[in-house]
């Protein structure tokens, strides 16, 4: 792998961490208005697919992704790290 392939791999496992942080924060705290205001409680898998919908949105069309389907960047990370 060349050194700009390196460079593109770090970058785009940088940006999935700290998206995905900060996604995972963010639908914990709607889940906690939801349960609180709602009424309604959501599996750990629902939540997990919710942070991993919300991530794939925020980066789906960003120039280190291109060539990605909606359908990859929403279910396959391992193969975008």
């Amino acid at each position: 792998m060349t050194h700009m392939g390196n460079l593109t791999y770090g970058i785009r496992r940088n940006m999935l961490c700290r998206l995905g942080s900060l996604t995972l924060i963010w639908n914990l705290w709607l889940e906690r208005n939801s349960r609180i205001f709602g009424g309604k409680v959501s599996s750990w898998e629902e939540a997990w697919d919710a942070t991993k919908r919300g991530v794939a949105y925020v980066i789906f069309g960003h120039k280190d992704f291109n060539g990605w389907s909606w359908s990859q960047l929403n279910g396959h990370w391992s193969q975008l790290l």
